[in-house]
Formats: C-alpha cells, structure tokens, sequence
C-alpha cells in the first residue's frame, strides 16, 4: 500500500486512480488455504504499477466509444498535452471552451468529456463561474501522457502540427484580450499570416472558431491594405495632373502669342498636351543647375510660346531647350544662351514638329 500511495502522491484525482488500481488488485487477489484473499505487490508490479493500471483503463474506455467520440477524444487528450522542447511531454490545463471545435458540436464535445471525467482519465474543476464554458480540464495523471502507447502514437505523428496550431491559437486569444483590435499589432501578416493561411487550408478543422476569425479578420484587413495602395497607385498621376492644371493655365494658338503669368515653380510651358510629359531634375544633366521641373512638348504647327513667373510666390527662372527627347543622353545648349539665370519670363517662336523643354530652376 505504502508503494501504490507514491505512486500516486500529488496527482489530480489521486483517490479514483487508486481505487481503479485496487480494483485491478481486487480482481487478481490471491487467496490462500485459510480463505482470506491477499493483494501482493507482485501483483501490483505485474499490473504495471498504477501507470500500467492508467494505460489499461484508457485504452478500455477509448474503444468503447463509437469512432465520432473517438476523434473528439484524441482531440481533448492531445491538447491537454504540453509538448516538450528538448524535454518530456507533461499535463497542460485548458478551459472546456478550448476544446470545441465547428466541426462538431458543443454537446458532442461535452458528452465525450463526461465519459472521459467518469472514467477517471481526465477531471474538470470549476473556473471561471461567469464564463460560459470556463471549467478547466486537465489529465487525472502526468503517466497517462508519458506511458499511454496510443496517445504517445498520437502525439508524435501530430506534434508539428499541434506547434503551428497552438501559435494560431495564442496569437488569437490575444487578439480576443484585446478587444479585436485591427492594430497591426494584434493581426497576423507578413510570413505569419501566410503561415496560418497554408494552415487553415490543410487544418482548419484544429482550429477553433475564434482562431479561425482571427485568420479571416488578418486576412481582410491586409487586403483591404493592398487595395487602399493600389488606389493611391492609380490615383496619384490624376492628382498631379489635377494639381498642375489648377496653378496653371496653358494656350496653344496657330499664329498668336499666348501668354500665361504667375506661373509657379510646379509648372512649366506646355505644348501639344498630348505630347507633354514630365521628367526628372536631372535630365539634361547641368552641373551648375539642377531644374526643379521638366516638360517636353512637340509643336504641332508654327506658334509661339509665352511664359512668366512674374507675380509668383516662387522665386524661379525659366529657360527652354530645344532638341531634348527621352532618354536625356548629354547636357543641352540652352536656347537663349545662359541656362535659365535671372530669367523670370520666356517667349519661344516654334515650328511644326519641333520638340523643345522648358524648365523651372531657382536662380542661379
């Protein structure tokens, strides 16, 4: 007896783990001349001690339940299972909430559990009283996760999977914790949320329903991310445009000189709009002027182009280039002579199909 009480010394639910065991010692007793049975301890060691009663019992219960219960219950014992890193698997509490999943009901769930409390392999205790679903459950003994030959079977062909899930998990009880807040801080993404979308399409019967609106909430907001960014994407050249016809007003008249003041420094002449596109600072490669802005524009009949920055905020100069397609090979002569110093103003006679750019420079 002394024997069998360390055995089962500091184990939930000591007292239904002895009586099993005494039972197993009852059923083997050996009875001498006299009539009086006698429980041995090579019986008891025979047995296995109580970690051989534990596995006999669990494999008893398990194959009385019909193959639905059966899964429920692989279920229950692999999450109420800690797994090791670089150390034994031990006893993991959980709340019964934890071990519903969509695939099977709530009171599936619940009457696989109370054959599994009855039969003193696991035990519940009362958690939380103003949760629903808050009793926490946990194995009855530590041997029962260590010695059981099928649930050791269990835990090594799920134990990969069993590290991702239990991640998804965590990371979603946070979220819970936290109001399901679509922070970044809280959602998954990058290489975490493609983790668990590779997971939802092999496992996403492992997950519970809290996990799984996690992933679908990560999901939605980062692609509500990527089509904001595209948006802005399509949206920012029609913007620019937008802006630079609002600040500047552009004529192009067969035979007419066409003027425009207060030209700022975002804009500059333009010709054919069709022909006009925007180029960098650095397109006819100046050393000594770097232009703020380039258009290019393609005359397509005689005219003549007037331009002034006269009466603008923006303290610029203007000059036009002639000859200046894309890509810009080598620095330009400017048309007028200097590049653009002390020159508020231009005034530019074009023939047809000529191509020609202004810029914008602050002074030199």
């Amino acid at each position: 007896m002394y024997t069998m009480l360390l055995d089962v010394m500091g184990a939930p639910g000591e007292l239904p783990l002895l009586q099993y065991t005494l039972q197993q010692l009852w059923q083997q007793r050996q009875v001498d001349n006299n009539g009086v049975a006698h429980l041995t301890l090579d019986t008891y060691t025979a047995l296995g001690g109580i970690r051989g009663t534990l596995q006999q019992r669990a494999t008893e219960v398990f194959n009385r339940l019909t193959p639905a219960e059966q899964a429920i219950a692989q279920r229950i014992f692999l999450a109420l299972t800690q797994l090791g890193e670089g150390t034994e698997d031990t006893r993991r509490r959980v709340v019964k909430s934890e071990l519903v999943r969509p695939d099977c009901s709530i009171e599936q769930t619940e009457q696989t559990l109370e054959k599994l409390v009855a039969a003193k392999l696991v035990i519940a205790s009362q958690g939380d009283e103003t949760a629903e679903h808050s009793e926490a459950i946990d194995v009855t003994h530590e041997a029962l996760i260590r010695a059981w030959p099928l649930l050791r079977t269990w835990l090594e062909t799920n134990r990969e999977m069993l590290r991702r899930q239990r991640r998804i998990e965590q990371a979603a009880q946070e979220w819970q914790q936290a109001g399901r807040s679509i922070a970044p801080e809280y959602l998954l993404h990058g290489a975490r949320l493609t983790e668990a979308e590779d997971f939802v399409r092999t496992h996403v019967q492992e997950l519970s329903a809290l996990a799984q609106e996690y992933v679908y909430t990560s999901q939605q907001e980062r692609d509500r991310v990527r089509r904001a960014s595209r948006r802005l994407q399509f949206a920012l050249p029609a913007v620019v445009a937008l802006a630079l016809l609002a600040v500047a007003e552009v004529a192009l008249r067969p035979g007419e000189n066409v003027a425009e003041t207060a030209l700022p420094l975002s804009t500059a002449v333009v010709g054919d709009t069709t022909g006009a596109v925007a180029d960098g600072p650095a397109a006819c490669g100046f050393s000594d002027l770097s232009p703020d802005l380039w258009y290019r524009f393609t005359a397509a009949t005689d005219i003549e182009v007037y331009a002034s920055t006269e009466g603008s905020s923006f303290d610029t100069v203007l000059s036009v280039y002639e000859g200046c397609p894309r890509p810009f090979d080598a620095a330009l002569e400017c048309a007028d002579g200097v590049p653009g110093c002390n020159r508020r103003s231009i005034s530019r006679p074009m023939r047809g199909s000529t191509i020609s750019s202004a810029s914008a420079v602050s002074p030199c």
